[in-house]
């Protein structure tokens, strides 16, 4: 929301982004403003200089929003991101950064009220989870057999990057401005899904290993198991054995591996890692709130 008393004549010019309760939003520049509106012209070119030529549409500014220039530089979470995707060399990367700019990822909160819940919150968020995971993945050798039975997938560089930057992209396009533009609610008929919706959005550009696709895919920790919430849940807290009939012990493990929380923690660590990561980002973006 912009507060008409804070605006002055070096606002004039600046890009917006208007947001109504239904139907797209639109960019524009503002031309001038009132004590009730902010005159904005909408449909600018990047490059568009002569804009105050044209007439201006009159906007409640409870709707509006400051927005970068298009040709302006990105800001450093979007950059550090980008960066690091384009680092994994991973196949078709290009598009999946392409949608991610498109669709909204670096402008989208994380939440509407728990944390994070301002555009750029989920971006920001997600950049946290990769460095607190980085940072342990780098100090713990989470590869590591230390237990009987244990069979761990080997950790490729990209998948800590791949993993947590990409875990919520399900959030793209999930909230809308609230009716007084102060905030955040999730938005009517949006995709539905978490974790899967995730996967499946990635999937539609990249290729995920079966690693990073488990730790997307549990990352919720038990609040994505049908133990805790049987409504929105993804998966159960442990092995489903009812159709162990007539296999042998090893094949009862292969058709159970990665499937429940339990087994994806047993056998690769890092999954579990990589949800407290997720949880110890949250808390410190509520803290800081």
């Amino acid at each position: 929301m912009i507060e008409i008393n804070a605006l002055n004549d070096s606002d004039v010019g600046r890009w917006v982004e208007y947001c109504p309760r239904v139907g797209d939003r639109e960019k524009g520049r503002i031309k001038s403003w009132n004590d009730k509106f902010v005159f904005v012209v909408y449909n600018c070119d990047d490059n568009w200089g002569d804009y105050q030529n044209y007439t201006a549409a009159a906007t409640y500014p409870n709707a509006l929003s400051f927005q970068k220039k298009g040709n302006q530089k990105m800001n450093d979470t979007e950059a550090k991101i980008i960066e690091l995707l384009r680092s994994t060399g991973r196949d078709c990367i290009e598009s999946l950064i392409d949608y991610l700019k498109a669709d909204g990822f670096f402008e989208s909160p994380a939440s509407t009220r728990f944390y994070g819940c301002y555009a750029g919150g989920l971006a920001k968020h997600s950049l946290g989870v990769y460095e607190l995971l980085a940072e342990f993945a780098g100090k713990l050798n989470l590869g590591e057999v230390v237990n009987s039975g244990q069979k761990p997938l080997p950790i490729e560089p990209a998948t800590i990057i791949i993993a947590p930057l990409l875990h919520d992209v399900c959030k793209v396009g999930a909230y809308v401005r609230t009716k007084t533009g102060d905030g955040w609610t999730s938005k009517k008929g949006k995709d539905k899904g978490h974790a899967t919706l995730s996967i499946e959005r990635i999937k539609k550009h990249i290729e995920l290993t079966a690693l990073e696709e488990m730790m997307i895919k549990f990352h919720m920790g038990v609040y994505g198991t049908t133990e805790w919430e049987a409504y929105s849940a993804e998966y159960p807290l442990r092995g489903d054995h009812s159709k162990d009939e007539g296999m042998t012990k090893e094949e009862s493990q292969k058709a159970r591996y990665g499937q429940s929380l339990r087994n994806a923690w047993y056998h690769n660590p890092i999954v579990m890692v990589m949800y407290f990561c997720d949880e110890l980002q949250m808390l410190g973006e509520k803290a800081e709130q």
